[in-house]
């Protein structure tokens, strides 16, 4: 458990085959029009909830710490989205996600050449399945620990995305908060591939509120436009790259 948690965790850190217009909702008059969304991600702010923690001047330090960790950007369709981050020489791709293969491409260039990592989520999900007592017992301390609110209970929409509500508590102490994050089904991600998890974990986090000695932080989506130039960051031709193991992949990484 802790370490599908974890993995959960900081990786944030339904099916459909239709196009998704700006709104976030299928148009079936344009069904057959690709469109390509693009979602920047990035602080938003922060509260001082406990003076006797935390001050101005520390709030500021870490948030100047932690404020690049918080920027990234998911372009998508219907089916894939990639994370990519904008570098001096442009943009790279670090992960893009198929919905269709519920797996992971994970992407890094060494000396000119571009290498690719591919992780099978369904794989991965295999390494920890046990039995039908102890995946139930894993499943009731997820519901003590993650809270799901669905859309339109949660009564919240972000850049036109319906979003559901998932209050997850702090493991050491489940009558606390650790944070609330605000996720949509509408845009393809990775946390839908991860088993009987994904009703913890239900799409892609558009805002997340952490609560983190005296601080409230909030970062997420910034702003969203539509931008067909994109449409390369989630084409993939493996002949263009040199595939890795996963052993390989971790020690270039």
């Amino acid at each position: 458990m802790p370490v599908i948690y974890i993995l959960l965790l900081f990786m944030l850190s339904c099916k459909t085959n239709k196009a998704i217009p700006a709104s976030g909702h299928v148009d079936k008059d344009k069904a057959d029009q690709e469109v390509i969304g693009h979602l920047k991600m990035g602080f938003i702010g922060y509260e001082i909830a406990d003076t006797n923690i935390v001050n101005k001047e520390v709030a500021e330090m870490y948030i100047e710490m932690m404020g690049p960790a918080m920027e990234s950007e998911l372009v998508f369709n219907h089916i894939r989205s990639a994370d990519i981050v904008k570098e001096d020489t442009g943009y790279v791709r670090r992960i893009l996600y198929d919905r269709s293969e519920n797996a992971g491409y994970h992407f890094l260039t060494r000396d000119s050449i571009d290498y690719f990592f591919k992780m099978s989520y369904d794989e991965l999900m295999k390494d920890y399945q046990g039995s039908d007592e102890e995946n139930e017992e894993v499943e009731k301390k997820f519901q003590e620990l993650i809270k799901v609110k669905k859309y339109p209970d949660s009564k919240t929409e972000i850049l036109g995305f319906k979003c559901d509500e998932i209050t997850t508590m702090h493991p050491d102490d489940f009558t606390k908060v650790f944070s609330i994050t605000y996720m949509t089904n509408e845009i393809p991600f990775l946390s839908e591939a991860m088993g009987p998890l994904s009703k913890f974990y239900t799409g892609a986090p558009l805002k997340t509120i952490m609560y983190i000695e005296g601080l409230t932080l909030t970062m997420g989506a910034v702003e969203y436009n539509e931008d067909a130039s994109f449409k390369k960051y989630l084409d993939f031709n493996p002949e263009n790259y040199q595939e890795l193991t996963f052993e390989q992949y971790e020690e270039m990484k």
